[in-house]
């Protein structure tokens, strides 16, 4: 028979027992305790200074920040799957379908489980009225811990063996001062299978920011040229590009969105553009991420001397 402690304000104790194998109390009207001290796994608010509790429980994310426990919303947390978002494997989602009784209207939330506490960065509805969440764990071991919790697997990363080879030509020879200059990426697949990943994403705002550009002058000896662009975007729409064995993908990019080349000289340009490979089979989780990284000189003239 396990004891279950109720607190409230004005402060009344009130002891109740029951046959239930794991005792809960509650703190201060808010989170459940088990008997170790620690809190019960579910779903639990964040605490914040409007709610009136004084004395409601601090605990340290997986991330490493502090954050208080507000009230358990729910211990009913669905199926999950656990994901690698890194090459290195040591990040990783959670992701949690049919969690069910959650309350309408609420604000940040933390999911407790196999002793971690995960911060939830987004949810949604599903059609069947229950509730997915989306939560990121950092480290092998806390994922392993969470996904034997929840009896599933983790998805780790692994290298899916695809070959490129990246080019970025200018789109003239030369480029009269203060005109703008424009050069070309192409990604050659030299492997045995299909290359597939997504373009956009990140092009809603002054530039397309799935491109990466240091300028070197001097034929890349002399100082570097400093980004005067607006790095902020807004996300973008994105399609899904394949590459099939010995085929390319090509697109155009202007410089003048990093770099003022207000000097004739020739520049030492190094592009790179970021892709996460998918599979043909899931287009959700990324494969792998990598970047296309090449080179290419642009040279800047007099506006009388352009070719």
């Amino acid at each position: 028979m396990n004891l279950h402690i109720w607190l409230s304000f004005p402060l009344a104790v009130v002891f109740v027992f029951s046959g239930m194998p794991q005792a809960e109390r509650v703190q201060a009207d808010w989170v459940a305790i088990r008997q170790d001290g620690s809190p019960a796994e579910g779903i639990y608010a964040v605490a914040t200074g409007d709610d009136g509790v004084e004395d409601s429980m601090v605990v340290k994310l997986n991330s490493g920040r502090e954050l208080r426990l507000g009230r358990k919303l729910t211990d009913k947390l669905g199926t999950a799957e656990v994901w690698s978002r890194a090459n290195d494997n040591q990040m990783f989602s959670l992701n949690l379908k049919g969690v069910a009784d959650l309350p309408a209207n609420v604000g940040h939330m933390v999911i407790v489980a196999a002793g971690q506490y995960l911060f939830v960065n987004s949810h949604g509805s599903q059609e069947d009225g229950l509730t997915t969440l989306h939560a990121r764990i950092a480290g092998k071991k806390a994922a392993d811990q969470v996904a034997k919790a929840f009896n599933t697997k983790v998805h780790l990363r692994q290298h899916p063996g695809h070959k490129i080879i990246t080019r970025f030509t200018p789109k003239a020879e030369s480029f009269p001062v203060g005109q703008p200059v424009e050069i070309q990426l192409e990604i050659k697949n030299v492997g045995d299978g299909p290359i597939r990943f997504y373009q956009g994403g990140q092009q809603r705002g002054y530039r397309d920011n799935q491109f990466r550009f240091t300028a070197m002058s001097g034929s890349g000896y002399g100082p570097a040229v400093p980004d005067t662009g607006n790095p902020r975007n807004f996300g973008g729409m994105a399609g899904l590009q394949t590459i099939q064995p010995g085929e390319s993908f090509k697109i155009d990019i202007g410089l003048d969105k990093w770099f003022q080349l207000e000097a004739p000289d020739t520049y030492l340009i190094t592009g790179l553009y970021e892709i996460e490979l998918y599979s043909e089979d899931d287009r959700r989780h990324a494969l792998w991420h990598d970047f296309a990284v090449g080179e290419c000189h642009v040279v800047v003239v007099e506006r009388a001397a352009a070719r």
